[in-house]
């Protein structure tokens, strides 16, 4: 990927013209912090300049249309769980099943790719093997991180009944067996609640990881 210069104050251009985020649009003026790459595209360089809010993402450095499509998808299923709040366990396991269908796309495209290398030539080539080498990796990853959105469906839920917490609870309970402090096992709950999201989510960011290494 390409290397990221940071600038801490912008100096203006020669035409007057600002330089403007790739990402936002946002003109970036004279003495504005900002930070750039440049992508080597053949004999050619494609300069990209963003604003001090637009963080660089892996997506947005790569010239490969198949890996900016897999980063992207791994952005979008990290920013979703970082940002999810009291997700449910349904929920979880439908983004990292979303990533799976982006990653086996991702795999298809480069197996489309091997095709027409291969049709060009009217045989198999080294470069094609090895395209259709990731092909497979991404479906072998794809595979594994679907199972793992089916793991985390069968984990306890954190949004159960309370009164499905009780075989657990080892505080204080009357002759009907319930608690006799309603307040204490109450944030109990919520404690082991947020235990369960945790698990979960450890889950998930686990199956983020099964990603093919590209």
């Amino acid at each position: 990927m390409a290397r990221v210069t940071y600038v801490k104050s912008a100096q203006g251009r020669k035409n007057g013209q600002p330089r403007r985020c790739y990402k936002c649009g946002t003109e970036i003026h004279p003495g504005d912090s900002y930070k750039w790459f440049a992508n080597r595209i053949g004999r050619y360089s494609q300069r990209k300049d963003f604003c001090a809010n637009c963080p660089v993402r892996p997506s947005d450095t790569t010239t490969s249309p198949h890996l900016s499509a897999l980063y992207a998808a791994q952005e979008s299923a990290e920013d979703q769980l970082a940002a999810g709040g009291e997700l449910g366990l349904a929920d979880i396991a439908q983004i990292v099943r979303e990533y799976a269908e982006a990653v086996r796309e991702v795999g298809e495209g480069y197996g489309e790719s091997a095709d027409n290398i291969e049709e060009g030539f009217g045989h198999e080539t080294y470069q094609s093997q090895e395209i259709r080498e990731k092909a497979d990796e991404c479906d072998s990853a794809a595979d594994t991180i679907e199972s793992a959105a089916d793991d985390i469906e069968s984990l306890e839920d954190p949004d159960a009944d309370a009164s499905e917490f009780l075989d657990e609870y080892e505080g204080e309970t009357g002759d009907d067996d319930q608690p006799t402090d309603a307040d204490e096992f109450e944030e109990w709950v919520e404690a082991k609640r947020q235990e369960r999201r945790e698990a979960a989510m450890d889950a998930a960011n686990s199956a983020m990881e099964e990603g093919p290494q590209l």
